[in-house]
């Protein structure tokens, strides 16, 4: 029966708005995967999708009853938020062993990099993972939208791909502010 609703449901949403919600869903896989290698450079694997549903199930936690007990899901997302830091210190753990990069490769290293002995493990690990909450739900709409724009308006497209193709063939950034 829930398989038929939300059949129904993505192709009313897909004659209302007149995109696929499929797309909002890849987007948010790729928005997730995007997020995390910025911010601590896991790479697509095991890791990243053990990440993935703690994080799913802590964010799923944030809107619920207050009631912290056994079984509840504020407790489950709880739960799901201190493996996540345990699994976010490992990774600033090894990063602190294997030395500060001279050029950082993620947000992780900059706040490694920085010198400060009040940025403790277990404070660098809580600030990655406040920083996934706002790409949760703002950055896969934002592709979507994006994606659906540029399907509408061919225009938009072909300026999109000249500009990124100057800027990969290294030409003048000059070439893409004319056309915006």
């Amino acid at each position: 029966m829930n398989k038929i609703l939300s059949i129904d449901l993505f192709s009313m949403l897909k004659s209302v708005f007149g995109f696929s919600v499929l797309k909002l869903i890849v987007n948010d896989q790729i928005a997730f995967q995007v997020l995390v290698k910025a911010l601590i450079s896991i790479d697509p694997g095991e890791e990243i999708e053990f990440l993935r549903k703690l994080f799913q199930e802590f964010i799923a936690g944030l809107m619920s009853l207050p009631i912290n007990f056994p079984g509840s899901r504020l407790h489950k997302s709880l739960q799901a938020k201190k493996k996540m830091v345990e699994l976010v210190n490992k990774i600033i753990k090894e990063k602190r062993n294997s030395g500060i990069p001279e050029v950082p490769k993620d947000v992780a290293d900059v706040l490694i990099g920085n010198g400060s002995e009040k940025l403790t493990e277990d404070l660098i690990s809580d600030n990655m993972i406040d920083l996934m909450i706002p790409g949760e739900d703002s950055v896969p709409v934002l592709i979507t939208l994006a994606v659906k724009y540029l399907s509408d308006c061919p225009a938009a497209l072909l300026q999109l791909t000249v500009c990124s193709l100057s800027l990969s063939l290294s030409l003048s950034l000059s070439t893409c502010v004319d056309f915006f």
